[in-house]
């Protein structure tokens, strides 16, 4: 029998700051998919250019919001 390694899969509030960086580096290295917040996109595509693909995920959100979080309808 054959083991299947499946990558783990993390997510990141505040992930464009100077020690989120350091900790998603270390989750690359490891072959993490990683879903990335940060309350703006501008400072996500800089931090991370290239980063935004099929594996994962730049998110833009104010985790900080309660309204900025709470689904609207027709959305």
């Amino acid at each position: 029998m054959t083991e299947t390694h499946i990558p783990p899969h993390v997510v990141i509030m505040g992930a464009a700051g100077a020690l989120s960086r350091a900790v998603i580096a270390d989750f690359l290295e490891q072959g993490a998919r990683l879903a990335l917040v940060d309350h703006s996109m501008a400072h996500l595509s800089s931090a991370f250019p290239g980063l935004d693909n099929s594996q994962h995920l730049l998110l833009e959100a104010d985790v900080t919001s309660a309204t900025a979080m709470t689904p609207q309808s027709g959305a």
